[in-house]
């Protein structure tokens, strides 16, 4: 939260932030191709959860579930979001794209680049669309355990006998 005042202040005294929501919602479409990536490659009540992420975090916007559920339990999952939004977020700052208003956080996150030139839209939905593909397709070579299975290689903490 701290740091999105940071992007308040360059949205109010630059009129764009080219750093923070830039790259932030460049990020949101990686973890949105990595959960379609999870959805695709799990079975089971695994499936079933990753079914309800995908619609909660594309059409709702609200990532938590997505977060809590299944990136911070699974290594791989991780490494697709990050993967992704590395290649999204490279091409986004080879292109200097800009966030120019605030709004929604689910797919139509792309929509907050309208407002400057009209190229920086266009170079911004080629950076999330890159994002996406990239977390999707990574998600799918690598998979997210063993045989599919999304979160067997998850480790929780075991409970201490009395």
């Amino acid at each position: 939260i701290a740091v999105i005042q940071i992007a308040m202040l360059n949205i109010t005294t630059l009129g764009y932030d080219p750093i923070v929501l830039a790259g932030s919602n460049i990020a949101n479409y990686a973890l949105m191709g990595m959960t379609v990536a999870y959805f695709l490659r799990t079975k089971g009540e695994e499936k079933q959860m990753a079914g309800a992420n995908v619609i909660t975090l594309i059409v709702g916007g609200i990532s938590e579930p997505t977060l809590f559920g299944i990136l911070l339990r699974n290594k791989r999952a991780m490494i697709c979001q990050i993967i992704g939004g590395f290649i999204g977020g490279l091409v986004g700052g080879i292109f200097k794209v800009a966030v120019y208003t605030l709004g929604a956080a689910n797919f139509l996150t792309v929509l907050q680049y309208a407002g400057g030139p009209g190229s920086n839209f266009i170079y911004a939905c080629i950076a999330c669309a890159i994002a996406f593909v990239g977390a999707l397709a990574v998600g799918i070579v690598i998979g997210f355990g063993d045989g599919g299975e999304g979160l067997k290689n998850f480790k929780g903490k075991k409970a201490k006998k009395a």
